[in-house]
């Protein structure tokens, strides 16, 4: 399972762990209202980083998931990797 989220902090020492590992703060909104949510602290190597500006993550958040950006929909049929070069 995933979410969207922003990182609004990097590289903040993980409470947790005493060998220095570190950890982002994540904010993820909450639809249709996204002023309301909650904030994570997310190992860094847990985060998955995307292709999304803010804009388009907003917009999948406040539409409930009915807008996704093109980069986030599987394609229709396989893409020929010579096609794409």
């Amino acid at each position: 399972m995933f979410g969207i989220g922003f990182v609004t902090a990097r590289d903040i020492p993980n409470p947790l762990q005493a060998d220095g590992g570190k950890v982002n703060a994540v904010f993820i909104p909450t639809t249709p209202n996204p002023t309301s949510g909650f904030l994570l602290l997310v190992p860094q190597e847990e985060c998955i980083s995307t292709q999304m500006t803010v804009e388009e993550g907003m917009k999948v958040v406040i539409s409930g998931g009915v807008v996704i950006p093109p980069l986030l929909k599987k394609p229709d049929s396989p893409v020929d990797p010579e096609d794409a070069a």
